[in-house]
């Protein structure tokens, strides 16, 4: 007989810090004719502390990268029990509330949700954690954690039966939802201590902008009126036609914000190699937001 021993790094890796960085997209598609959606890029960071109803948590903050700008916004709030090993987090108007359990062993009841039919016990949701194993992600490495939801019912000819599973991975969360919450269609990236951990293999880079065209209705095409110079770019980058150029805003991938310029001539050679964005302000007013990517 073969005994299977999963070995856990000895540190626990913390989840709320500002040493993590999330991307994840968002695919709206146009729901009627003459509507059009996109997809988004919600880039996720930890922030400064907040003090809500007396308890201290930190800020997780959003930058929603668009086809057509960025914008950041608070997102919710978090804490962290790193001895237990629980976040928990305060979004919207809900309690606090307990959403990632990384000290569990397999088998453990997470949750049990009832649902009554006037007084009469009608089904039964329960959480558990199916399975307890490790992962190994360009060397950053701990517990994956499989937990499964299983509908049961009083009615003993009911058939229990298990509606979804979830996995949860120490230190990043879940791949597909950001904190399990809001409403992202998966992740694309994930960063601790600006190292690139994660990229999902189905995906096309960190960042993904579209405008997603109705197929009902026609759509006219719009021509590029600024050029970015040379792209990529070893350390000079010039905007042009100079005569429209009012000013630039580079964002890292990130939504932080690194320059503002009103030289259409900008000397990057200091940024690290990579992909950033550049919200573009023209003298007629209109944005228009690029990428670029930065090469030694």
């Amino acid at each position: 007989m073969f005994l299977s021993v999963v070995v856990f790094p000895n540190e626990y890796h913390k989840m709320i810090t500002s040493k993590n960085h999330w991307n994840y997209f968002l695919e709206n598609y146009p729901t009627c004719i003459g509507c059009g959606g996109e997809t988004k890029t919600h880039s996720y960071f930890i922030s400064s502390d907040t003090i809500i109803n007396g308890n201290t948590y930190q800020k997780v903050m959003c930058a929603e990268i668009r086809y057509n700008g960025i914008d950041t916004t608070f997102f919710c709030a978090a804490k962290e029990d790193t001895v237990n090993q629980i976040v928990y987090l305060k979004y919207s108007n809900w309690n606090e509330k307990e959403i990632y359990s990384f000290k569990v062993d397999s088998g453990a009841i997470l949750s049990l949700d009832s649902v009554y039919i006037g007084e009469k016990l009608a089904t039964i949701i329960e959480r558990h954690v199916k399975t307890v194993d490790s992962f190994d992600f360009n060397g950053f490495t701990g517990k994956k954690i499989s937990v499964a939801t299983v509908i049961k019912a009083s009615n003993m000819d009911f058939v229990p039966y298990e509606s979804s599973v979830e996995v949860w991975y120490e230190g990043i969360g879940s791949l597909d939802i950001f904190f399990g919450i809001g409403d992202d269609s998966g992740i694309l990236c994930f960063w601790n201590d600006g190292n690139l951990i994660y990229s999902n293999p189905e995906e096309d880079g960190c960042v993904i902008t579209e405008y997603i065209a109705n197929s009902g209705i026609n759509q006219t095409a719009i021509s590029p009126i600024i050029k970015l110079i040379p792209n990529p770019v070893k350390d000079i980058l010039t905007i042009e036609p100079i005569e429209d150029f009012e000013c630039a805003d580079f964002y890292n991938l990130f939504g932080c914000k690194l320059i503002n310029t009103s030289c259409n001539t900008i000397d990057i050679s200091g940024f690290k190699d990579g992909v950033y964005l550049v919200k573009i302000k023209l003298k007629s007013g209109q944005i228009i937001n690029e990428k670029i990517i930065k090469s030694s």
